[in-house]
């Protein structure tokens, strides 16, 4: 276990299917679950002072401000060279 660190920001992520995230940010890459939600499909987790708040879209209290297509967390090419 890690110590907790106080975030500066902790993002918010909608993901697809918790377990598999889970999977990925606590196995993976080491962050441990400070809270979790089963019912609601929500986990607080931690690294550090790296703080991470997953939620699965669909279950739970989702707060989502316009449509979400595929694919997810990409950024259209716009031309701007980025």
């Amino acid at each position: 276990m890690t110590a907790t660190l106080e975030p500066s920001l902790v993002p918010e992520l909608l993901v697809a299917d918790l377990d598999q995230s889970m999977e990925f940010w606590c196995n993976l890459c080491r962050f441990d679950v400070a809270y979790s939600r089963a019912e609601e499909r929500f986990a607080y987790i931690t690294l550090g002072a790296a703080h991470l708040m997953l939620e699965q879209t669909g279950v739970g209290r989702n707060w989502i401000t316009g449509p979400l297509e595929q694919p997810l967390g990409e950024f259209p090419d716009h031309g701007a060279g980025l």
